[in-house]
């Protein structure tokens, strides 16, 4: 009977380790993340905040919108609105708080720049900014005014980064904490 329990274990232990390199290395660069996009370096740009949810009630509470949506679009937002950011526009395919309709597509505002140098993004807290075919699920507070226009309008993520969140292509979850070096 011990002589079976040592091949066992043995196997069980090697299956372990392979599975926990294999998920170590799918949450920041494998094949199985696919957003955001490695290649892609980030800038640390530093802010303070006067407030930072303490728990996922919190940043629900606080959030005036939050979905899950496909990233259909990204631009630059003119200066003179919002130093230094950029937007997304998003399509919403599932609503969790607020008064939206699956298929509207929002603009989201968040600091930073896009390419500052060839494949290097600007961003607070180094968090990577929303590009073009990624799906994330977003807490947004309400939209603010962004150019000159009337629908000229864009949702910010609630507590700059803390309520952006993104899919793999295995639709699994992951804090925008996972991309990051910040605390």
């Amino acid at each position: 009977m011990k002589k079976q329990v040592k091949p066992l274990l043995a196997s069980i232990c090697i299956i372990s380790i392979l599975f926990t390199a294999s998920c170590s290395n799918a949450s920041k660069t494998g094949s199985s993340i696919y957003y955001p996009d490695p290649s892609i370096k980030n800038l640390s740009m530093d802010a303070e905040f006067s407030y930072m949810q303490e728990s996922l009630q919190d940043l629900y509470d606080d959030s005036d919108l939050i979905i899950v949506g496909d990233v259909i679009d990204e631009g630059e937002i003119d200066p003179q609105y919002a130093y230094s950011a950029v937007s997304a526009d998003v399509k919403i395919s599932e609503i969790i708080k607020g008064d939206k309709n699956t298929g509207d597509i929002i603009t989201v505002s968040e600091m930073g720049e896009r390419d500052v140098e060839p494949g290097i993004d600007w961003s607070v807290g180094d968090v990577p900014l929303l590009s073009k075919g990624m799906k994330v699920m977003l807490f947004l507070t309400d939209p603010q005014k962004i150019g000159e226009g009337e629908n000229d309008i864009a949702y910010l993520v609630t507590t700059v980064y803390l309520g952006k969140y993104f899919y793999d292509n295995n639709n699994n979850i992951h804090s925008c904490a996972e991309f990051t070096n910040e605390p």
